[in-house]
C-alpha cells in the first residue's frame, strides 16, 4: 500500500508541476498586456517625440507668411487689382496683421499711388495712439479705419497662420518711403496689379530679444525671406 501511495503522490506532484508550467506558458493576461502597452505609449510620447525649438516655430511661421505673400502677389496680378498687408503695431503687444484689397489697379511708383495710398496711412499713424483702444475693439473693420478704397480680404487671413505668441515687430522700412515705422502705429506694403510688390524690411524678434530676424519682401516674386539679425534695406542691398 505504501508503494502505491508513493506512486500516487508522485503522479499528483507531476500533474501539479505540469499545470503550473501550462499556466506559465499562457503568458500575460489581456489586462497585463494593456498595462504594458500604456506604459510604452507614455514613454514614446515623453521621450521619442522631438520637441520643436522656438527658432523652428518662428521659421515655420515665416515660411507660412512667405507662401501667403506669394499667393497675394499672384492673385493681384490675375485680378488686375491691388492688395496690401497692414501691420497694426502697438508697443508691448503682439502686432496684428490684416490683408486688404481694392479693385483699383495702382502701379508701383506713380504719383497717384504715392498720394492716395499713403495719405491716409500718415494720418492714421499720427492718430493711432488716441484711437488704439477703439482699433482693438473694431479690428475687423479696418476698411473704415484706413482708406475707403480698400476692403478686408476674405481670401487671405494672416490670423489663421500659426503665429508665435511672443513675436514682436520692432520696425518696418518700406522702399521709397523716408519714414521708418516703429512699434506704435500703422505700416503697410502693397501688391500691385502689374505683379510687382513694394520692397520692405520688417525687423522682428521674440519677447526676450534672444532671437532676431529681418523679413524682406521680394519685389518680383512676392516671397518673404528671413535673414538673421536686424538689418535696414540699405544694409541688405549691400550684402
Amino acid at each position: 500500500m505504501s508503494v502505491i501511495n508513493c506512486k500516487s503522490m508522485e503522479i499528483k506532484n507531476q500533474k501539479h508541476k505540469e499545470n503550473i508550467l501550462k499556466r506559465n506558458l499562457k503568458g500575460f493576461t489581456l489586462i497585463e498586456i494593456l498595462i504594458v502597452l500604456s506604459i510604452i505609449a507614455v514613454l514614446v510620447v515623453t521621450f521619442a517625440t522631438p520637441k520643436r525649438s522656438p527658432q523652428k516655430l518662428y521659421k515655420d511661421y515665416f515660411r507660412q507668411l512667405s507662401l501667403m505673400s506669394k499667393k497675394i502677389k499672384n492673385r493681384a496680378q490675375i485680378e488686375r487689382s491691388t492688395y496690401r498687408m497692414i501691420f497694426y503695431m502697438s508697443e508691448g503687444t503682439t502686432t496684428e496683421i490684416t490683408v486688404e484689397k481694392t479693385e483699383e489697379a495702382f502701379l508701383l511708383g506713380t504719383e497717384k499711388e504715392s498720394k492716395e495710398l499713403f495719405e491716409d496711412l500718415y494720418k492714421d499713424k499720427k492718430e493711432f495712439s488716441k484711437r488704439k483702444q477703439e482699433l482693438k475693439k473694431e479690428k475687423n473693420k479696418t476698411d473704415t479705419e484706413t482708406s475707403s478704397l480698400f476692403k478686408v480680404s476674405e481670401r487671405f487671413k494672416p490670423d489663421n497662420l500659426k503665429k508665435p505668441q511672443d513675436l514682436n515687430i520692432i520696425q518696418i522700412e518700406i522702399s521709397g518711403i523716408d519714414e521708418i515705422f516703429e512699434p506704435e502705429g500703422l505700416a503697410m506694403f502693397h501688391y500691385f496689379s502689374n505683379g510687382l510688390v513694394e520692397e520692405a524690411a520688417i525687423q522682428v524678434q521674440n519677447k526676450d530679444e534672444t532671437l532676431k530676424w529681418t523679413l524682406i519682401t521680394d519685389p518680383i516674386t512676392g516671397q518673404i525671406y528671413a535673414k538673421p539679425g536686424h538689418k535696414t534695406l540699405k544694409e541688405i542691398k549691400e550684402l
